[in-house]
């Protein structure tokens, strides 16, 4: 495959008339895991093919989050109880003619730990939760690439999970001459010529390409009404005329 791209570059930089590209995805994107764990499901069904619902991928074992959430959870219900029953007490006892302002800032304290005690929990929980969704890779909508886990395997932090695809648009890229660049947005672009309306060119680099010297790259997208059914890896003929 590398020795067939190398001799398609050549081609395309020896062909003054016409380029040849071949059709990509628009962006391929690799999801990594921001944490470590152990993989408790993966969906290796769902490698290779077009996703239009919600779908878990991969999953990182959340045994210990679940466990804390539901700790913290109950805490937090029952601070709120005891927050609400020492609010009425000091309310009552505020309304006691000859309460002592000493035993009211007392029970104002009180209260305020018990805030304080609500809001710290009611954090630790917000991270909890947030821990968990870290672990849980859900993708839809769009084209699932290589998987590269394995269940009962552990991830470290900053490991590729699996590769998906924006196929809402189609990609070509073209190397062209200077001379050529210097016009190439007043013609017109042809593929496997024959004029078309689809293909439109969206960047042009400003810079030599390191690779294919002397040429600047020249992005053309087109739009996928129905990327379903889009095979790419297709080679056209590019010509701008």
């Amino acid at each position: 495959m590398r020795i067939f791209v190398i001799l398609l570059s050549i081609f395309t930089l020896l062909s003054g008339d016409y380029y040849m590209a071949q059709v990509e995805p628009y962006r391929i994107h690799s999801v990594a895991s921001e944490v470590g764990g152990l993989v408790k499901k993966v969906a290796l069904n769902r490698e290779f093919s077009y996703l239009h619902k919600r779908t878990l991928i991969v999953a990182l074992d959340t045994s210990n989050e679940d466990i804390a959430i539901s700790y913290l959870s109950k805490k937090i219900s029952n601070l709120k109880s005891i927050l609400k029953l020492k609010k009425e007490n000091r309310d009552s006892k505020a309304k006691v003619r000859y309460t002592s302002k000493y035993e009211l800032n007392r029970e104002t304290l009180s209260l305020l730990e018990t805030k304080q005690n609500l809001l710290s929990t009611q954090m630790e929980l917000a991270l909890k939760r947030n821990l968990k969704e870290k672990k849980l890779f859900y993708f839809g909508n769009g084209y699932i690439g290589k998987i590269y886990v394995d269940e009962f395997e552990f991830v470290p932090p900053g490991k590729v999970l699996f590769d998906y695809y924006d196929i809402s648009k189609s990609r070509l890229d073209v190397y062209l001459p200077a001379d050529e660049v210097e016009s190439i947005e007043e013609k017109e672009i042809y593929i496997n010529d024959t004029l078309t309306t689809d293909w439109k060119i969206e960047k042009i680099s400003k810079v030599k390409d390191n690779r294919r010297i002397s040429t600047y790259q020249v992005r053309l997208v087109k739009e996928n009404r129905e990327p379903k059914k889009i095979r790419f890896g297709e080679i056209l003929k590019v010509e701008f005329r």
